[in-house]
């Protein structure tokens, strides 16, 4: 009698632990949800020039300190550099809501043949002008803009890139972790 009771009050254990995790999904079954981050157009030093100069910065819940992404040092066809860094840091967070700011790439309007820099959603989608974020002289400037922003993510530099100055695309993810 007292083995079956033993057995009735294990079964009702395990019957109740399945039926917690059951009704209380793990960690790992719940939906991630996308980083909140906020591109905004402030200021920063640049040491080089010794001067005071507009950047694009991002801001995350996750980090106590934004990342300053691009020093804007110098205008570009009409656009003064306190222009440009308006601009496209509204670009940045424009296409970071959409979803569509995975990956920052470089390559050459189709238009114009200047360097663009692109925002796009995943490594395989094309940098043309719907997916530019800011426009560049050449596409070796591009290129260069593009590997001075990855070292940031590497820990190289401490410096966000410079408009004006690798072709791998850099992964916004883990540059704001």
């Amino acid at each position: 009698m007292n083995h079956l009771k033993t057995n009735l009050f294990l079964a009702t254990l395990v019957t109740a632990g399945i039926l917690t995790n059951i009704s209380q999904p793990s960690f790992a079954d719940k939906p991630q949800q996308k980083r909140q981050v906020r591109f905004y157009c402030g200021q920063s030093f640049d040491s080089s020039s010794q001067k005071i100069v507009p950047t694009t910065f991002a801001a995350t819940s996750e980090r106590k300190e934004p990342v300053a992404v691009i020093r804007w040092k110098f205008g570009f066809v009409g656009y003064s550099t306190q222009n440009r860094c308006n601009i496209v840091s509204t670009k940045f967070q424009t296409a970071w809501a959409d979803g569509r700011l995975r990956f920052l790439v470089a390559g050459a309007s189709p238009a114009t043949g200047q360097g663009i820099i692109c925002g796009v959603a995943d490594r395989e989608q094309a940098c043309n002008d719907s997916t530019m974020l800011f426009t560049l002289k050449n596409e070796k400037q591009a290129q260069t803009a593009i590997a001075s922003i990855e070292r940031i993510k590497t820990g190289t530099t401490s410096n966000p890139g410079y408009q004006s100055s690798g072709s791998d695309p850099v992964d916004l993810e883990e540059l704001l972790k």
